[in-house]
């Protein structure tokens, strides 16, 4: 019989290996979405500089070998929406401004439990914002733009129940608007920024 400080360390032994293989596969999943950048080598020279390790690569941000945050504003990558990345499930910032980004948002993107900011504007996106990021509960702010704003807003305002109000979010920017309106209430207590955009 294995007593119970054994157990304990077995645990722990668990503990620290799963851990460790989750790290590793952050490693390997930058390399795959690396591939899906593959048009961008003179954009992304560190992604294929064979000398620079994965969490040395520009616009990544590791915590040990687990991907925290991802930050490619500015890049014109000009691809549609790398839905590879629900992949890096530690995520904490994610952030793809004035990427020249094309399609939609996927839904899988509200599986990113540990995600706090994220940061889509100045894109070609379509669609809808989907619903599962505003039942993300670590999310504090998003930045959108344009036909973003309506997307929140159809998105947001269809609800008044708990379970579809923004109530975590402490920040939505929504920049060069086509609305000048107040706040949706279903959105919770968060700083709202919205920038008129004339037509």
């Amino acid at each position: 019989m294995i007593s119970k400080d054994g157990f304990k360390l077995f645990v722990l032994s668990v503990c620290c290996i799963t851990s460790f293989a989750l790290a590793e596969s952050d490693i390997k999943k930058l390399y795959t979405l690396r591939d899906s950048f593959a048009g961008t080598k003179d954009l992304l020279q560190s992604w294929f500089d064979p000398e620079t390790p994965p969490c040395h690569w520009s616009g990544i941000t590791c915590k040990g070998r687990t991907v925290v945050a991802i930050n490619l504003s500015s890049v014109p990558l000009r691809v549609p929406f790398p839905s590879y990345i629900v992949a890096f499930q530690s995520l904490v910032g994610l952030y793809f401004r004035g990427c020249g980004i094309t399609g939609v948002i996927p839904e899988a993107l509200g599986k990113l439990q540990h995600l706090h900011y994220l940061d889509l504007s100045n894109n070609q996106l379509t669609g809808s914002i989907p619903v599962s990021l505003y039942k993300l509960k670590m999310l504090k702010e998003i930045v959108l733009d344009k036909k973003q704003f309506v997307w929140a807003v159809e998105c947001c305002h269809f609800s008044t129940s708990s379970s579809h109000k923004a109530i975590n979010i402490h920040e939505l920017h929504l920049w060069r608007t086509s609305f000048d309106v107040g706040k949706p209430a279903e959105f919770g207590e968060f700083s709202f920024r919205a920038q008129p955009f004339h037509w």
